[in-house]
């Protein structure tokens, strides 16, 4: 009987340290299924991803309450969709490439 305590009373504590020690599962937020990054990012690099639908990237950026810093050099942007952005995000620093004159030009 003395056995069975102690057995059990050891069986209790390794659940309990699992259930303590489990980590909770990352959750994460999708651009059209081309980037995925986790919620609580602060700083994305979007890297060779283009961003094509403007209104899917802000969706996107706002299921983002932690962003601060977005590099996406793979798009290139015309004056109108970084204006949008800019005034979407004003608090968000944006690595951009954009149209000059003829020239394409990275913003960092």
């Amino acid at each position: 009987m003395k056995r069975t305590i102690i057995a059990c009373l050891l069986l209790l504590c390794l659940c309990f340290q699992c259930v303590c020690t489990a980590e909770e599962p990352v959750q994460t937020v999708s651009y059209q299924g081309k980037f995925t990054c986790d919620v609580n990012a602060e700083y994305i690099d979007l890297d060779k991803t283009r961003v094509t639908d403007f209104d899917a990237f802000i969706n996107f950026l706002n299921k983002l309450p932690n962003i601060r810093k977005v590099d996406m050099f793979a798009t290139n942007m015309y004056t109108k969709d970084i204006d949008r952005l800019a005034a979407a995000f004003p608090d968000i620093e944006f690595g951009w490439t954009m149209r000059i004159g003829d020239h394409w030009v990275c913003t960092d």
